[in-house]
């Protein structure tokens, strides 16, 4: 599962924003809805960028505070759906809200987060690419970071030991899982296998 979740993880952060618009389905707090193309790489920004797909559209800015999902339906392919979240990482909570990719859903959602940054090494320019992985319950105010992965430029330090520590933390309520993850049984690549874990756990309980 650990080198199928690697593909995916490289194929999302890739395949989707590497073309331009895509067919998706936007949804606003009011209740409405459209249909049409958006710019892959406005999400996140404070506006989309939308066009209808009927031929001579023109493109529109949509404020990204009035949204509330941005799904896209690329042929052949599972949904990509997007919803803005505030963010939790030791106890602290962001201000603003994040747009995070949905990975998995259930008891607990598993969401991502594309980033990168830039800077020079002897006179040369370096791009690092990594994706942040988030949990969250229905109940809860934020959803809480377990962990980080370097997609490109960087293999990081110290990836696996924080992610057993934040999700050995958030998974505690399901003591034999949390065991397994200090254990050093499950890596950050790993979060996919452990909310599947604990959401059929969790499923067998009710």
């Amino acid at each position: 599962m650990k080198a199928f979740f690697t593909l995916v993880l490289l194929f999302c952060g890739t395949t989707l924003f590497a073309q331009d618009f895509q067919q998706a389905k936007v949804l606003f707090a009011d209740g409405k809805e459209l249909t049409g193309l958006v710019k892959a790489s406005s999400v996140g920004e404070k506006s989309i960028v939308y066009r209808a797909a009927e031929a001579g559209s023109k493109n529109e800015k949509i404020s990204s505070s009035e949204l509330t999902r941005i799904i896209f339906t690329q042929e052949g392919a599972e949904p990509t759906e997007y919803v803005p979240m505030r963010l939790a990482y030791n106890d602290k909570m962001s201000k603003n809200a994040y747009w995070l990719r949905i990975l998995s859903k259930g008891p607990v959602t598993l969401y991502a987060l594309n980033g990168g940054f830039g800077f020079q090494r002897s006179g040369f320019d370096h791009q690092v690419s990594d994706i942040n992985f988030y949990v969250k319950r229905p109940n809860e105010e934020a959803a809480s970071s377990v962990g980080v992965y370097f997609t490109s430029g960087a293999q990081g330090i110290n990836l696996n030991r924080n992610f057993r520590k934040l999700a050995g933390r958030y998974f505690a309520d399901y003591p034999e899982l949390a065991a397994k993850i200090e254990n050093k049984e499950f890596g950050v690549l790993d979060v996919l296998a452990v909310v599947t874990a604990y959401n059929e756990w969790k499923g067998a309980k009710n």
